[in-house]
């Protein structure tokens, strides 16, 4: 399960304000351990030992080659190898749009954090414009391609299986429980810029009609998702590669 640097960049960013001691950090689907090197060698440099507070979990064994950290097999379709309330934080970059049952995985990373823990976790975002216009013209979200139902593609391109956009990401922390959560983004798509731009007016337009039917609709749902609909036609989500979200869980 691969992610793009500028995503490992900004989820370290992200950390990197948390890490006033050291934290038990596990890291779902880390892959081979690069984000795990990264923090290993930030906790060595404290004075932190690694292997007793970070944790790396993937189904590939073959691939993980971080000596100083300890590795579970993990299988994200079933549930997590963990004891709950064991970590402060959990890492998932661009590895929740592989599982077959997203929100049940969510909930089980709620179980595992302790109270006050938090997720930090980024996905694909299939809604930047060039996405939507993929998907107008040939019925397939970018990144997402006709998936594969073979074991051995389910970490590839084509093992992408949760083309959920932010409401819906958004709607499963809620869900699990998490509370203050927040959406950052990675880079922006150079060609979608333009595109978004102009779209934009029309996006603002439309995402203020839907809000007031759906507070026509129903005014408890509309108080619930107040901050969630604008967000669905941000700028930065019409043009962001990917979304990065934090949550908290309540202490």
């Amino acid at each position: 399960m691969g992610s793009h640097a500028s995503t490992n960049r900004r989820v370290l960013a992200m950390i990197l304000p948390l890490l006033d001691r050291p934290l038990r950090i596990v890291d779902i689907g880390c892959g081979s351990g690069y984000f795990l090197s990264m923090l290993a060698d930030i906790y060595r440099r404290r004075g932190w030992p690694p292997e007793q507070y970070l944790l790396g979990i993937d189904i590939d064994t073959e691939r993980y080659c971080v000596s100083e950290v300890p590795f579970k097999t993990l299988d994200i379709n079933k549930p997590l190898p963990l004891a709950d309330g064991s970590f402060e934080l959990a890492l998932a970059i661009e590895v929740f749009e592989h599982a077959r049952a997203a929100y049940p995985l969510l909930e089980d990373v709620a179980r595992v954090l302790a109270p006050g823990g938090r997720l930090i976790m980024s996905v694909p975002n299939v809604m930047h414009v060039l996405s939507r216009l993929s998907f107008l013209f040939t019925g397939h979200y970018s990144m997402y391609p006709t998936p594969s139902s073979r074991p051995e593609k389910a970490g590839k391109l084509c093992g992408h299986i949760q083309p959920l956009p932010l409401q819906y990401w958004h709607y499963g922390l809620r869900y699990a429980g998490f509370a203050e959560i927040g959406s950052e983004f990675d880079r922006t798509k150079k060609g979608a810029i333009v595109p978004a731009a102009l779209l934009k007016p029309f996006a603002m337009a439309a995402s203020a009609l839907y809000a007031a039917k759906i507070r026509r609709y129903d005014g408890a749902l509309a108080e619930e998702v107040r901050d969630v609909i604008p967000r669905a036609n941000s700028f930065r989500v019409l043009t962001s590669r990917s979304l990065i979200f934090s949550a908290r869980k309540p202490s």
